[in-house]
């Protein structure tokens, strides 16, 4: 097929910047940032560099919603050229509000008030990003557009070029309200394609009676982008989180979010660490960044979360064995991987959810709730462990398997390591670059 020019749009950007946008062309060596954390980002890059090293692509360009940010950030030799889109805060903090809103719609969530000029900045955010790509349409082969934060940029394009879709959470229509569902079908309609994760998901788009393509392609990491780790780094772990040699530890990784469900994981270890004091629970991570984008005031939904988890720590009397441990940088989240003896996705619904290809990768066993996507990759006492979500004893259940049986453990985290292979970019991205031909192949034809 030649080289092509792709344009990439996500909301969450590559990078996170800390100080102040410097403006103008950049390296990734730029001071004061730090690789977004969640799994879209992670997929992205090494699709676009997969597809670059196949001959593929010539060109990227990737715009992202990030306010005070470089302008342009140049990746690989300026192969994969970061843009920035900046809103004012009142914009964003209107943009902010509606996106929460079909957030909390597509989940089953109740929904959160919001008015017509809250979705006109969810609609400007989506023009100004659609604005941006149309801007290339001379050389412009396929958009690939990420999420339901950017679902009117396939009609904004209209027949400037082609475009396709990559849903990112679940999508199940009993869930949705009966008004946000015909219109999301209505505009992810004008894309050239949509993809999902799961099995689960095109089902949904099935019964809702969607009229579009759908194809449904599972996530993946790079392997390679995570670093090997060694006895002397996990030794610096424990010695940083006060972890004896033997202590059992299980991990959960994952924003400060309700939806994560980071009490159940509390209220499960909490009669785990009755039978066996010798266990710790750590949880890793922060608040999105899509919640700082309007610059609230106040502590916002990650700290109060956080404040609600340790209040409940506290009343189960587990305050001295589970650990906050914040963001982390990739070398010593490996190490805390490596470290663990099982890695925990609690959610009670989860569009995929990347952590148990991460614990695969190094050889630990991911319990995974049947709400998150990831539970289907997951064969229950083969490669992982499967609970029912939202289910407390489930879970604890789970977890003691993992401390009671370290043969089986050990097995399946080794079963893990030869399944995480088919998830990969390097294995997914065949499906991907097919559904982007056909998408060209499609608009050039007419």
């Amino acid at each position: 097929m030649g080289q092509h020019t792709i344009l990439v749009s996500t909301q969450t950007p590559l990078f996170r910047f800390d100080g102040e946008g410097q403006g103008g062309p950049a390296g990734p060596d730029l001071p004061n940032h730090r690789l977004s954390p969640g799994g879209v980002c992670r997929m992205v890059l090494p699709t676009l560099q997969n597809l670059r090293n196949q001959g593929w692509m010539k060109q990227a360009y990737w715009y992202s919603l990030q306010p005070g940010a470089p302008a342009q950030v140049d990746l690989d030799g300026g192969s994969i050229q970061l843009r920035h889109i900046d809103m004012p805060s009142e914009e964003l903090q209107a943009y902010g509000r509606s996106k929460e809103k079909l957030w909390n719609d597509i989940h089953g969530l109740p929904s959160q008030r919001f008015s017509g000029d809250d979705f006109r900045q969810y609609t400007r955010y989506n023009a100004r990003t659609a604005d941006a790509l149309l801007e290339h349409a001379g050389d412009l082969d396929v958009a690939y557009i990420h999420d339901f934060q950017l679902l009117q940029v396939g009609a904004l394009l209209g027949l400037a070029a082609p475009c396709v879709m990559r849903w990112h959470v679940p999508f199940n229509p009993q869930l949705i309200p009966a008004y946000t569902r015909h219109w999301m079908l209505r505009v992810m309609e004008d894309f050239d394609a949509v993809m999902v994760s799961t099995r689960r998901d095109l089902q949904g788009f099935v019964d809702a009676g969607f009229h579009g393509k759908v194809r449904q392609v599972y996530p993946h990491i790079n392997p390679d982008d995570w670093p090997d780790t060694s006895p002397t780094k996990i030794a610096a772990l424990e010695a940083e989180w006060n972890l004896k040699p033997d202590t059992r530890v299980f991990l959960l990784v994952a924003r400060m979010d309700p939806m994560k469900r980071q009490d159940l994981a509390i209220r499960a270890f909490a009669r785990i660490h009755k039978e066996d004091p010798n266990t710790r629970l750590v949880l890793v991570g922060n608040g999105s960044f899509s919640g700082k984008l309007g610059g609230h005031q106040g502590k916002g939904k990650s700290a109060e979360w956080r404040e609600k988890l340790q209040w409940i720590v506290a009343e189960l009397e587990v305050t001295n064995a589970v650990r906050f441990a914040h963001w982390i940088p990739d070398g010593l989240l490996a190490a805390a991987y490596a470290r663990a003896e099982a890695v925990l996705l609690t959610s009670d619904i989860e569009g995929f959810g990347l952590t148990p290809l991460e614990a695969w990768r190094y050889g630990r066993v991911p319990i995974v709730s049947t709400g998150c996507g990831a539970a289907e990759i997951v064969v229950h006492g083969n490669n992982g462990l499967l609970f029912e979500a939202g289910k407390e004893e489930s879970l604890a259940e789970a977890m003691r398997v993992i401390l009671t049986d370290r043969t089986a453990a050990e097995r399946m985290g080794e079963a893990g390591r030869i399944t995480l292979p088919n998830f990969t970019a390097s294995r997914v991205n065949p499906t991907i670059r097919g559904i982007l031909d056909e998408a060209i192949e499609g608009y050039r034809s007419h």
